[in-house]
C-alpha cells in the first residue's frame, strides 16, 4: 500500500485543522509536524434583520458554519433558507447539523462558486455572506457586478500565531523537511513573516490545498509546489503520496 513513511511532514494551519491533518497523516506513515501558524475564533455578532430576509445564504469554511450557529435563533431560521456550500466540507458541517445544502460548486473555490451559482439561479434578492476577517472578496465582486444585493456577517476572526515563531525557526534544525503543507494564502503569510531564511525552504515539496493558496504560494516564490486534485486535506495527502511515489504528473 502506498504510504508516507517516516516522512517528516510540516503542518502550518491553526491547531484544530492541524490535528485533524495530523491524524491523517499518521495513517499513512508519516511523521506529522505541528506548527499551528494562525489563530482562528468566533467572535460576537448581530444581524439587524432575521435570516429570512435573505434568499440564499452562502458559507465558505467549515468554521464559518460552526461559529453561526452558536447562535440559537439563526440555527432555527436558517432551516428556512436556501443554503450554498463551498465544497464537501462545508456541506458535511451543515449536513452534521440537519441542514439541506442546495448549492455547491463543483470546485472547492470561490471563483468557481460565484460563476456556477450566478449561471445557475437568476436571483435579484437579497443574500448573506457568512465569512472571516480574511475572507476573499472574489464572491463580493461578483454579486456586486451583477447587482445583487448582499450583506456580510463575520463570525470569526484569523490571525497569526506569534507564540510559534521560535517553534518554526527551531523546526528545521530538529528536522529534515520532506514535505510542507499549507491549507489558505494566510496560512503562506504567517509563514513568510516568522521564518528568518526563506531560501532554506524555498525548494521544499510544497503541497497547497487548492488554487487559491497555489497562487499565494506562486507570489511568494516557493519553487516545488504541490496542489490537491480534490481541495480537501484528504486530497493533499493524496498528492504527497502520489509526489513521494514517482506518480505525480
Amino acid at each position: 500500500m502506498s504510504n508516507l513513511q517516516g516522512k517528516n511532514i510540516l503542518i502550518t494551519r491553526d491547531q484544530q485543522g492541524a490535528t485533524i491533518l495530523a491524524d491523517v497523516l499518521r495513517k499513512t506513515g508519516a511523521n506529522p509536524i505541528e506548527v499551528p501558524l494562525l489563530q482562528i475564533n468566533c467572535k460576537r455578532f448581530e444581524m439587524k434583520d432575521a435570516l429570512t430576509q435573505y434568499s440564499w445564504v452562502f458559507f465558505t469554511s467549515q468554521k464559518g458554519v460552526a461559529c453561526f450557529l452558536q447562535h440559537e435563533r439563526y440555527a432555527q431560521q436558517l432551516h428556512q433558507c436556501n443554503i450554498a456550500a463551498v465544497g464537501e466540507k462545508t456541506k458535511a458541517a451543515l449536513h452534521n447539523r440537519g441542514y439541506v445544502v442546495d448549492f455547491m460548486p463543483s470546485t472547492y473555490n470561490a471563483e468557481t462558486m460565484a460563476s456556477q451559482f450566478l449561471q445557475r439561479f437568476n436571483t435579484k434578492e437579497r443574500v448573506l455572506f457568512v465569512r472571516g476577517n480574511l475572507s476573499r472578496p472574489v464572491l463580493l465582486k461578483a454579486f456586486t457586478k451583477e447587482k445583487i444585493p448582499y450583506d456580510v456577517v463575520e463570525v470569526y476572526e484569523t490571525k497569526q500565531n506569534d507564540g510559534m515563531k521560535q517553534t518554526l525557526q527551531k523546526v528545521s534544525e530538529r528536522n529534515a523537511i520532506d514535505y510542507i503543507t499549507f491549507t489558505s494564502p494566510s496560512a503562506i503569510d504567517a509563514f513568510l513573516s516568522m521564518v528568518p531564511n526563506f531560501t532554506t525552504w524555498q525548494s521544499i515539496p510544497t503541497v497547497c490545498i487548492g488554487t487559491t493558496t497555489e497562487k499565494k504560494a506562486i507570489d511568494a516564490q516557493f519553487s516545488n509546489i504541490l496542489v490537491a486534485d480534490v481541495f480537501t486535506i484528504e486530497g493533499m495527502v493524496e498528492k504527497m503520496i502520489q509526489h513521494h511515489n514517482g506518480k505525480d504528473e
